[in-house]
């Protein structure tokens, strides 16, 4: 797998994933504004905010131009999953 240079999100937040292992985050909505480390091992994007808990991906598509990511968890009382497609933008 490649690393990406840079994928946004098309909805209205942008998680901006560069070469380096950094990342930003920004949600105009609701004004939320981080940064983050990530990691790929295998198929999973490792994201680590800072926190004691990684966020962990399934990537389903990672190429030249589009990543798609998968999330999913399960607590007693309820299930969560979301797929999330993201393009390419090369910043300069």
């Amino acid at each position: 797998m490649t690393s990406p240079i840079a994928f946004l999100q098309k909805q209205r937040s942008d998680k901006c994933i560069n070469n380096d292992g950094t990342g930003v985050y920004d949600d105009v909505k609701w004004n939320d504004h981080y940064t983050f480390d990530w990691s790929i091992s295998g198929n999973e994007l490792i994201i680590d905010e800072g926190t004691t808990e990684e966020e962990r991906y399934t990537i389903e598509t990672l190429n030249d131009n589009t990543l798609v990511l998968s999330y999913s968890e399960k607590e007693e009382d309820y299930e969560y999953y979301a797929k999330s497609t993201y393009i390419k933008k090369t910043i300069q």
